[in-house]
């Protein structure tokens, strides 16, 4: 009993700076900006480079601001549970909440009518990861969390794949790509999956913003 004793006082000993270091309120104000003031800096000094990176640089951040704006939608799209075939256009308007939050909303036209879709954007610049949520008039919401990474040539990448969500009786997976390739169009590349079928490419949706040559 006294080796027990002696073993529980031990972990507990050894436990209490681990258990210290999660106590106590968290500290400081809300952050404005997502970015450090240091990202910041990075991200400055990597586009007056006059030369190509390197592997030796350090991998440019991203900035979530990117989306904030008024953007073109265009997207071809095949049949599919999520909406009819046919062309579907409208605008996307992108707004800062506040630290590393984004919401906006796009209103849009397809075969299928008019329809809204609410977005909300979350990011972690520290793990570097975003979230992208669409909440759709026609009645489903798409919850699309994933890593975004930068190749040498500072093109961001954001891969995602959803949860199964239900669409007029069917379960339905999402995974694919969100492709950042200038500062004035991003495209959303999809691939969608019905009751456990295998994935099938749903096509390139386009965004341009409004306002750039």
């Amino acid at each position: 009993m006294r080796e027990v004793g002696a073993a529980i006082l031990a972990l507990a000993v050894c436990a209490t700076p681990a258990l210290a270091q999660h106590s106590g309120a968290p500290s400081g104000a809300p952050r404005q900006e997502c970015l450090s003031d240091a990202d910041r800096e990075l991200i400055v000094k990597l586009k007056a480079l006059n030369r190509p990176t390197t592997e030796n640089d350090p991998p440019p951040p991203f900035n979530p601001d990117y989306f904030v704006g008024t953007w073109s939608m265009e997207y071809d799209a095949p049949e599919s549970p999520l909406a009819p075939d046919g062309v579907q256009a409208g605008t996307m308007t992108v707004k800062h909440v506040d630290g590393c939050f984004y919401e906006g909303e796009l209103d849009a036209k397809g075969p299928g009518g008019a329809f809204k879709t609410k977005v909300q954007i979350m990011y972690d610049p520290v793990a570097r990861y975003l979230t992208w949520v669409e909440t759709d008039s026609r009645g489903y919401t798409i919850f699309k969390p994933g890593t975004i990474g930068a190749d040498s040539g500072g093109y961001f990448t954001h891969y995602f794949e959803t949860q199964g969500f239900k669409v007029k009786g069917q379960v339905v997976h999402l995974k694919g790509s969100t492709f950042i390739a200038s500062p004035s169009n991003f495209r959303i590349r999809r691939s969608i999956s019905t009751d456990g079928e295998p994935y099938m490419n749903l096509g390139e949706m386009w965004f341009r913003k409004k306002g750039t040559v």
